[in-house]
């Protein structure tokens, strides 16, 4: 019996670390990793004996046919052979959990002069923190991390010393490009700020009050007024009373069900965030743990929370269930966000069959951009692209296109939007222009210039007709297939005004440098390059002015004119 033969192998395997292929014929069923194949293996041994206790390790010792396994040095060995192997081979029976959105990390770099930086990917050496759900609050935390901790954030050479930027006058970096920080002082920041991400916030918000009490003992209130500004910024990131945990520890709770995981991740008794993931196929524990914490390397908690213990080879994390209501509490709030996670995918893909079906689609729409043209009267044309994956808008991969020669033609800048935009960017399953026939009908021929063929859909703004290449459609106002593109046509119509007048408003700002006397091209692109725009320049204070300019007076006469900020 085939059985036999594979259980045979499983119990005869070594005792070192190595990976195990299940076979079936030709075909490769599952690849797995381990750091004792024997011990690993006779898992599988007893999910036989047993019955379908863990019903996939079943099913894949019931199919396979023969076993085979190589043997290497370590664990960490082990793991990146059976990375390469799942990537070049794919079974059938092994997970691949897919994002339902790229999670931003923060990372502290590994440098003489380490930066902070936001990033998706763990390919930069260094110490990562998250993944976070929301880029907004990680933006934020990095605009209160440099007021706090003036750790750089810039990816400036360290070699040679050069003069400080922009961040130094608007002290949120302490510059040491200039080595205006010696190197102890400058790792003792970054030491500091490791803390702070890693949860220690009560520690720095009453550090902050201590120096504020300081200050304001000194008679220094304008340094007092700002250090109370920053402990608001702290406390509307990180509010008092938002602790899920009265024991400050990382807590990860997990929760899974057939092909959806949820994570809710825990830091020094704080909720931080929420992370979705959807598999290619059924999941177990054991391989949600490996997939997180060893191929994907998220930062390990104290303790992994599950509703029921189940066996797991792994040690990558401890994984226990609830021991007070504390975390009961937390388990369930866990449940109940998978729950929604599960109805909202169920949702959003019977809303996109509908779509696919209503329209004729060739595909279904998993991925749709929308194009939308902005200017004033044709002048400082813009346009505009918006993503949207699973009907939920992606604003990471929003982009925006300078078509100031095209003086208000909307033809031509469909055209030059589609050819630039698609000549270096893969085509998404459906492409919304805003517009009926004519403008459909330039977007195709964008298109087939660059060889290219993908489904265009707009809707005619007299009649609200939604239009395609094929038909029109006049549907009721809550078509589900009406609302779906009109959340799309409204969010490119918003993007593209919101960035049309923020590039007028600069190009006016700009314009007025020129009116101002004393101030030619050579002082006019020395304040914009110096200062990093209008924007820059804007924030500057007078005195940084008039030390670029080397005089007073004109300074005073670019606040008046250009206003902003005075500090």
């Amino acid at each position: 019996m085939r059985v036999d033969r594979v259980i045979q192998k499983m119990e005869s395997a070594p005792e070192s670390a190595g990976v195990y292929i299940f076979k079936s014929g030709n075909e490769i069923l599952y690849i797995g990793k381990a750091r004792s194949l024997r011990k690993r293996l006779s898992y599988y041994v007893r999910v036989w004996n047993v019955g379908k206790a863990s019903e996939k390790a079943y099913k894949i010792v019931e199919q396979a046919d023969d076993l085979d396994y190589i043997v290497v040095n370590s664990e960490d060995e082990a793991l990146i052979l059976e990375a390469n192997m799942i990537f070049q081979h794919k079974p059938r029976y092994n997970v691949s959990l897919k994002d339902s959105r790229f999670y931003p990390f923060i990372v502290v770099t590994e440098e003489m002069y380490p930066r902070v930086l936001i990033t998706r990917e763990h390919t930069i050496p260094g110490q990562y923190f998250g993944p976070y759900t929301d880029i907004g609050f990680v933006k934020d935390l990095l605009e209160l991390v440099g007021k706090i901790f003036k750790v750089r954030q810039c990816s400036r050479s360290m070699k040679k010393v050069t003069r400080p930027c922009f961040e130094y006058h608007l002290k949120r970096c302490s510059a040491p490009c200039a080595r205006l920080v010696d190197q102890k002082s400058y790792a003792e920041q970054v030491q500091n700020l490791v803390s702070f991400l890693k949860g220690e916030v009560e520690q720095i918000r009453t550090e902050l009050i201590k120096m504020m009490e300081n200050q304001s003992r000194a008679l220094a209130f304008e340094s007092a007024a700002k250090t109370r500004d920053v402990i608001a910024e702290l406390d509307k990131l990180f509010p008092p009373k938002c602790v899920m945990l009265k024991e400050k520890k990382d807590v990860d709770a997990i929760c899974y069900a057939g092909e959806f995981v949820l994570v809710l991740r825990v830091i020094k008794g704080i909720l931080v965030s929420k992370l979705a993931f959807e598999a290619t196929n059924d999941v177990i524990l054991d391989e949600i743990l490996e997939e997180l914490y060893e191929r994907r390397r998220y930062p390990q908690p104290e303790v992994v929370l599950v509703k029921e213990k189940e066996e797991v080879n792994s040690t990558v994390v401890p994984v226990r269930t609830p021991k007070n209501d504390e975390e009961g509490e937390l388990l369930k709030l866990c449940e109940l966000n998978l729950r929604e996670e599960i109805k909202s995918k169920l949702l959003t893909v019977e809303t996109l069959q509908t779509v696919r079906k209503t329209l004729g689609l060739t595909k279904l729409p998993h991925i749709v951009e929308g194009i939308d043209i902005a200017h004033t009267a044709g002048q400082d044309t813009v346009g505009a692209v918006v993503s949207f994956v699973d009907g939920k808008p992606q604003k990471n991969k929003y982009r925006i296109y300078k078509l100031s020669a095209l003086k208000g033609d909307d033809f031509a800048a469909i055209r030059e939007v589609m050819i630039r935009r698609y000549r270096k960017h893969p085509l998404p399953d459906l492409i919304f222009i805003d517009g009926g026939e004519p403008q459909i009908r330039v977007a195709l021929e964008s298109l087939r210039s660059l060889g290219l063929f993908a489904d265009l859909v707009g809707i005619a703004k007299e009649e609200e007709v939604v239009v395609t290449l094929k038909k029109r459609l006049h549907l009721s106002p809550d078509h589900p297939v009406l609302r779906f593109l009109v959340q799309i046509r409204d969010e490119a119509h918003r993007f593209a005004n919101t960035r049309h007048r923020r590039i007028k408003a600069k190009e006016d700002m700009v314009s007025l440098l020129d009116r101002i006397e004393g101030i030619g091209p050579k002082r006019k692109r020395m304040l914009l390059r110096h200062f990093g725009g209008i924007t820059g320049l804007m924030k500057a204070s007078e005195e940084e002015i008039a030390k670029l300019l080397r005089n007073s007076v004109l300074a005073r006469r670019v606040k008046e004119i250009i206003g902003g900020e005075d500090r």
